[in-house]
């Protein structure tokens, strides 16, 4: 695997140099289903705090599309995305954060490969997440590419995601090269391996901003998140 560590730096990198910006920190956790488009909202276990959460979205990834000329990354930009719950009240007034649903790449000792694992990180953490190479009819370290989900700040009734492939590989002299494999592939079949990305937004009220920051929960644990304020999924 140590060209997936050579892959996750340099995706650190350009994403950083792409975007600059990344959203809300948030929390790991184990995966939940998929839900329909929407909100919904409950008083949080402390009594205090006010909390809405929308369902599990799927991502509208019809935006976009950027691929330099070295053919090392892609790149998928979402062309609007509207989200209710980011009102002018929740900018001002609540904490939010983003949680995406994407796979991991884990190792299976039984069958002595490797394997997708769904879970669910923080979109300020950067969300990197594996996806299968195109014709790649195995399930070794190579058979497998990165990819980075991450979103700007939210505004009011906005929220833009956006995701990045690694596209390259290695040589045998350790130099970073375009992978044929991906030669000849359009936004199209980009948006076809994003699909298994989703998100949720969980929207904190109640006491001062400051106070909420201070956390009664721990964020970065969305199995904790998901209990202390009683979210479905």
């Amino acid at each position: 695997m140590k060209n997936v560590f050579k892959t996750l730096l340099l995706l650190g990198s350009l994403a950083t140099f792409m975007f600059g910006c990344t959203g809300n920190d948030g929390a790991l956790g184990p995966a939940g289903a998929n839900g329909t488009n929407g909100a919904n909202g409950t008083n949080g276990k402390d009594g205090n705090a006010n909390v809405a959460y929308t369902d599990w979205k799927t991502i509208d990834w019809t935006g976009g599309f950027f691929q330099p000329a070295n053919k090392l990354s892609a790149t998928l930009l979402v062309k609007s995305t509207d989200e209710p719950l980011f009102t002018r009240d929740a900018m001002d007034k609540a904490v939010i954060y983003s949680y995406f649903k994407i796979n991991e790449l884990a190792y299976d000792n039984a069958n002595a490969e490797y394997k997708l694992v769904e879970r669910i990180v923080p979109s300020g953490n950067g969300g990197y997440a594996y996806f299968k190479r195109p014709g790649s009819t195995k399930n070794q370290g190579d058979d497998f590419s990165i990819l980075t989900v991450n979103t700007g700040n939210p505004g009011v009734n906005f929220f833009k995601p956006y995701i990045n492939f690694q596209t390259s590989i290695y040589d045998a002299n350790g130099n970073q090269v375009a992978d044929p494999r991906f030669a000849g592939k359009l936004a199209e079949d980009y948006r076809e391996y994003a699909k298994a990305v989703t998100y949720r937004h969980v929207i904190i009220y109640g006491g001062s901003k400051a106070a909420r920051i201070g956390k009664p929960v721990d964020m970065n644990d969305y199995n904790a998140v998901k209990a202390f304020y009683k979210i479905p999924n």
